[in-house]
């Protein structure tokens, strides 16, 4: 494990209250009792317990994917808040397709054992910037409107934190065969191009617009990527948790009820069905 600052100061989206000397604004009471059932899950681990250091390889992995799941969860309620607040709906998505990409690599380089100072610095700058962007793309709303959205935002801003920083102090990676790493590198990429499947097909939610038979197209192809990712590892209780990460994962979508594609899994397998 490297040596890096304490993340626990770190945040990656300097306010203009701090700046101008005034504290932070939290959202009103009114607007935290707006928050929906979904929003109110993908926050309530804010103040939860630190989980214990990651050791080896597939605890990585997990802790990698599980960790994604809460931030893509907060990203998809982010975009329909955003729609609600006629914002820039696009520019929001962008910005949760770069941070996901960023926090993917930072796993993906612990996998590898080639996590160096240079892209732990890396790291930091990008998330500041696109953190910076949906700052900029939030900041012309007030606190009774927008609360909800700030604090949802708040709240990615911490797990994608706690995530860099649970898997920086993850412990016995690299030991796996070269075959076996290739396969869970797979995994996790196929998990970042399903995570960008559901956020494109959010986006058209709060834009009013019905997922086209393309989109559909592509979320199926992306659950049966991961599907079969995940069938390439050998370790059977492995396999289960992977696919029960991309049940997971693609539940996050059906609150919005825009997702008519077909996609099932089977209950007994988890396989996914067409």
């Amino acid at each position: 494990m490297l040596h890096i600052p304490s993340w626990k100061w770190l945040s990656f989206r300097p306010t203009r209250e701090l700046v101008s000397g005034n504290p932070p604004s939290r959202p009103c009471l009114p607007a935290v009792e707006q928050l929906d059932d979904r929003l109110m899950l993908s926050t309530s681990s804010i103040d939860a317990e630190v989980p214990p250091p990651l050791s080896g390889d597939t605890q990585i992995l997990i802790g990698l994917l599980k960790g994604q799941l809460g931030v893509v969860s907060d990203e998809l309620s982010a975009l329909k808040l955003a729609g609600d607040l006629k914002l820039d709906v696009h520019k929001f998505t962008e910005s949760f397709l770069k941070i996901d990409d960023v926090l993917n690599k930072f796993g993906a380089a612990q996998l590898k054992q080639d996590l160096t100072e240079r892209k732990i610095d890396k790291t930091i700058a990008d998330l500041k910037i696109e953190f910076l962007k949906i700052d900029s793309l939030a900041g012309g709303i007030d606190s009774e409107s927008g609360g909800s959205l700030k604090f949802v935002l708040d709240s990615l801003e911490h797990k994608a934190t706690e995530l860099i920083g649970l898997l920086n102090s993850a412990t016995d990676a690299g030991n796996l065969e070269h075959k076996t790493e290739l396969n869970y590198l797979k995994v996790a990429d196929s998990f970042l191009k399903l995570d960008g499947a559901l956020l494109k097909i959010e986006e058209d939610a709060a834009l009013a617009r019905k997922a086209g038979k393309g989109q559909q197209e592509y979320l199926v192809i992306k659950l049966r990527d991961v599907l079969v990712s995940s069938l390439k590892i050998n370790d059977v209780e492995v396999q289960k948790q992977l696919i029960g990460l991309e049940v997971a994962t693609l539940r996050l979508l059906q609150p919005a009820g825009n997702f008519t594609g077909g996609v099932t899994t089977d209950g007994s397998t988890g396989d996914v069905l067409a």
